[in-house]
């Protein structure tokens, strides 16, 4: 699996890799659903709504073009030049409990469409390595 690191990204792209993980695809699968086209990175600050410390490493999936989010999945998105870790949902005044994790931000359908600050998916992600999502 490829290592990318979250500050090439851009509008272009990931970037090239910086390494490369190996892992059985036997665990990956049933561990996380999917064993293909997976990639991982390293989170740059902590993130305190998904109990992730700064440089932890997620394993991620491109996010392919046109196709929509999932409901309640986390997902990179890049916005103002940044990327940032956040989960998705399409219920916008009734998130419940899907949003009352610490300092967690929901990304809406109204974020993917918001002119200045449009919030683009980059990649749904799996889990952290060791705990998935």
């Amino acid at each position: 699996m490829e290592d990318f690191d979250l500050r090439q990204f851009d509008d272009r792209g990931k970037g090239e890799p910086v390494g490369r993980t190996m892992f059985r695809r036997d665990w990956l699968y049933l561990t996380l659903g999917e064993s293909s086209g997976l990639w991982t990175t390293r989170t740059l600050a902590p993130d305190m709504a998904h109990a992730l410390p700064a440089g932890a490493a997620i394993v991620c999936k491109d996010h392919p073009s046109g196709e929509p989010p999932l409901e309640g999945q986390n997902y990179l998105f890049r916005v103002d030049g940044s990327i940032v870790l956040s989960r998705f949902s399409y219920r916008l005044g009734s998130l419940g409990s899907i949003g009352d994790r610490v300092e967690e931000r929901i990304i809406t359908p109204a974020d993917l469409n918001a002119g200045e600050h449009q919030f683009f998916i980059v990649a749904r992600v799996l889990g952290a390595l060791v705990r998935p999502f």
